[in-house]
């Protein structure tokens, strides 16, 4: 019942409100992750935009991605081809830029075929190689805001997390991230959520 209230309020805030903003009070990761359907690395290779018929936009944009490295969520394999199509002229919507690749939380597509990402800024993260070659993730939010409250609502994920995790979860003041530390982090918050959800 909490993940579909979530996800229903999600919803209102990205179709129905043009000043929608990007972070929504009371958003944690831990939420966004539980409400994601598809959670994967993806590159965007193509981008367009076409009429939104039938709907209250007046367009929409289509990306054409390809699935990457990692799958956390989901039955995506690597390579595959994947359409994400999400209504334009929405305030705080993420826009993706082709030839970027990047992290994506999705929800089920909506019944016109709507796919926006989990809590906009939330759902959506860049990947990135900085000039000494190493890969990053890039939070738009910041880790300070992303990463808030992760230890106090799930204190058995503490004992699970590497030294370089941990500094991930509680120093902030940064916005890029190493790519294998986050990705492990999302890992272990799903592993948590479904064991948690199984008993």
């Amino acid at each position: 019942m909490k993940r579909f209230i979530f996800t229903a309020v999600i919803l209102l805030a990205a179709f129905n409100y043009a000043n929608a903003t990007q972070v929504m009070p009371g958003t944690t990761l831990d939420m966004v992750v539980n409400s994601a359907s598809d959670i994967f690395t993806c590159i965007v290779e193509d981008v367009s935009v076409q009429e939104s018929q039938g709907t209250a936009f007046g367009e929409k944009t289509i990306y054409k991605c390809r699935v990457t490295q990692d799958v956390i969520k989901g039955n995506y394999k690597n390579n595959e081809e994947v359409t994400i199509v999400m209504p334009r002229g929405i305030k705080g919507l993420p826009v993706l830029q082709k030839n970027i690749e990047y992290l994506l939380m999705l929800p089920k597509a909506s019944d016109i075929g709507f796919r926006v990402p989990v809590a906009f800024d939330y759902g959506t993260y860049s990947i990135l190689t900085d000039k000494d070659g190493n890969k990053k993730i890039r939070t738009n939010l910041g880790t300070e805001t992303v990463f808030k409250d992760v230890i106090v609502k799930k204190p058995g994920l503490s004992k699970s997390l590497s030294v370089g995790e941990k500094e991930v979860v509680t120093k902030g003041g940064t916005k890029d991230v190493n790519y294998t530390d986050f990705i492990s982090i999302i890992k272990k918050i799903n592993i948590e959520n479904n064991e948690k959800a199984s008993k």
